[in-house]
């Protein structure tokens, strides 16, 4: 079983792992000191933490007995705020900034901000894109992307915190992963040629980039600083990680054994020192989670509570290097989890 982070929305709609990401012999080995707590709001039967503040405060969305959906903020002390924005099922959600807001969607094209005395405010392109928000940064910018209905196209936006929202496409089909608190924001998109990554500042400038010798790159997270952590596939179809910094150079890394059908990695989150989360298939075919830090010092791990299929998704890091994701237990379920380093 393969989980995805978007619990109704099209497969296409949300193409997140795609085939990608050389590097010293940095291999992952077991974390030790860090502790975890499961997420679990009350009646929830599957559970996503998807991001993390730098103040501790988590957020995702869950489903419950009677299968429906809910979003949930939670402090640093545990206690969990449950909510519907605008009295509807959310659909995704996709981040937190330091504020506190909450972006994600519901009805798949409606966009929302949750701030946290409960105000709502709602954005979409119309009823025939539905819209993945996959980032927020600290001035109220949210990044994401949507996808046509009726043409499958799919193309990258930023909305900016006095509500612009602006479309684009380097060319072909676009996906925007993340965005910093300048508003640059990094992703992919698909050409005759391949697969390749970009970075576009708020003012519009868009500088694509690829891996030397790669055939496929994907950034997946931006720092302040304008670093991007991404991934990339090889000749051979193995992936790799990557750092590029703002003047472009490039450090490649690699996370340890990959699956031999599925050596990809994914979803990788940056924080403002440098560290970096995701996830890969590892050798047995289901997800593990790693850290990268600065240092380059890699780290696999498995939430402890890790069950029958053997996956552990981590999906946002904060600036202490506090990660959530998502994990499945030894019922099959999955929970959502706060691993502290």
């Amino acid at each position: 079983m393969r989980a995805s982070g978007f619990p109704t929305v099209p497969t296409k709609l949300f193409s997140l792992r795609i085939p990608l990401v050389c590097a010293a012999t940095l291999f992952c080995a077991p974390s030790k000191a860090a502790t975890y707590v499961t997420i679990d709001p009350p009646n929830a039967t599957t559970t996503y933490a998807t991001g993390i503040n730098d103040h501790g405060l988590a957020t995702g969305w869950f489903r419950d007995s009677t299968n429906n959906t809910h979003a949930f903020v939670r402090a640093a002390d545990g206690s969990l705020t449950v909510f519907d924005p605008n009295g509807i099922q959310p659909s995704t959600v996709g981040a937190i900034n330091n504020k506190g807001w909450v972006v994600g969607t519901y009805k798949l094209y409606i966009g929302f901000i949750r701030k946290p005395n409960g105000h709502v405010t709602t954005f979409s392109v119309d009823a025939n894109h539905y819209m993945a928000t996959t980032g927020m940064n600290d001035r109220g910018d949210v990044c994401g992307f949507v996808h046509d209905i009726h043409t499958a196209a799919e193309t990258g936006f930023v909305r900016t915190a006095d509500g612009t929202l602006t479309e684009f496409a380097p060319s072909g089909d676009t996906e925007v992963f993340g965005i910093n608190d300048s508003g640059a924001v990094t992703g992919y998109f698909v050409d005759k040629a391949g697969v390749h990554s970009f970075v576009r500042t708020l003012d519009g400038t868009i500088t694509t980039f690829d891996v030397p010798g790669a055939s496929g790159t994907v950034g997946y997270g931006i720092d302040a600083a304008g670093t991007v952590a991404g991934a990339y596939s090889d000749a051979g179809g193995s992936s790799h990680g990557f750092i590029r910094d703002a003047a472009g150079n490039l450090i490649s890394f690699d996370v340890g054994e990959l699956n031999e059908d599925y050596p990809f990695i994914y979803g990788m989150s940056i924080n403002i020192n440098g560290e970096i989360a995701g996830y890969y298939d590892y050798a047995d075919e289901y997800y593990r989670g790693f850290v990268r830090k600065p240092n380059g010092k890699v780290k696999s791990f498995d939430d402890p509570d890790i069950g029958g299929l053997q996956f552990t998704e981590a999906l946002a890091i904060n600036r202490k290097g506090a990660i959530v994701g998502v994990f499945e237990d030894q019922n099959y379920a999955l929970r959502g989890f706060l691993r502290t380093p």
